[in-house]
């Protein structure tokens, strides 16, 4: 109904049980469905079966590919990648820890999963929008204010993958009973993201994630014209092997950044800036779109 009602992008599911299920016997009509069922677990219920799903609309998902499904046990992930619309959607669940019961979920066994889905983004050629989604049982961080995060291990593990791919996570209201935000929505698009909600359910104890977009498919007819870039530094490519850093931390080095707070965001600074960068950064490769 979620998704047929509002004829929505896609939706992400967490902690899916669907180990067993057939994929006729999950099927919903416009949408293709993608898993990362759990491995290696006895228990056909309860928060220990974990499992990721992704439903994708049609049309998108006629041009994407299952870049990534992943399980340890503990944590699963999986990743699709339209080629065309060069948009990268990830749904993630991690099991919540406890040791003492014998369900270990620290920071290596989310670490193995975010190693593997960095290792399935850096396949792809140039930089692709990335929305990832998902429960990631982390109650403690302070997603509004970071610098009250207790500093731990798998804090430290969520933030070294954010900073390495450029993420903003925007989810800032709790999406569980409890009062804890534990489902999150990365991206390194921020301006791809319009508006964020939380809506109760009485299916689950965590709160519908509801994001609204910018973004518009390929196929849509009201999209003709090549992909909008808002500064500079949007149309580079920093995740290229070609980005001579070097030379960028040299020349910027010799701009003085450090007189003043109001300096520092003069136009001319950031003129600067985006100069150097552009000279030294390989520009993003984006389809052309032929109108009609």
């Amino acid at each position: 109904m979620l998704l047929k009602d509002k004829n929505q992008l896609f939706i992400g599911l967490s902690e899916t049980w669907l180990k067993g299920h057939t994929m006729a016997e999950l099927e919903i009509s416009g949408y293709k469905l993608y898993r990362a069922d759990r491995k290696g677990r006895k228990h056909t219920r309860g928060r220990y079966s974990g499992g990721a799903a992704l439903y994708l609309r049609s049309d998108i998902a006629a041009t994407s590919d299952q870049i990534l499904s992943f399980s340890n046990g503990v944590v699963e992930a999986l990743a699709t990648y339209s080629h065309k619309e060069n948009l990268l959607i990830c749904v993630i669940y991690r099991q919540p820890n406890n040791s003492t019961g014998g369900h270990r979920s620290q920071a290596n066994e989310l670490n193995e999963a975010l190693e593997e889905l960095t290792k399935a983004i850096t396949i792809i050629e140039g930089t692709p929008d990335l929305v990832m989604c998902g429960d990631y049982n982390l109650p403690h961080a302070k997603w509004s204010n970071p610098a009250d995060t207790p500093i731990c291990r798998i804090h430290e593990t969520m933030k070294s993958f954010q900073d390495k791919h450029f993420l903003h996570q925007v989810v800032h209201k709790p999406t569980h009973r409890s009062g804890n935000t534990l489902d999150l929505v990365f991206t390194n698009n921020r301006s791809l993201i319009n508006d964020v909600s939380c809506h109760e359910t009485a299916m689950s104890d965590h709160h519908i994630v509801e994001i609204t977009t910018h973004f518009k498919s390929h196929f849509a007819r009201t999209q003709r014209k090549q992909r909008k870039f808002y500064n500079t530094f949007d149309t580079l490519n920093f995740f290229s092997d070609d980005v001579d850093w070097n030379q960028i931390k040299s020349e910027l080095n010799q701009v003085n950044l450090q007189q003043s707070l109001i300096q520092l965001i003069n136009c001319t600074n950031l003129q600067n800036c985006e100069s150097i960068a552009a000279k030294h950064t390989p520009k993003k490769k984006v389809a052309k779109v032929a109108g009609k």
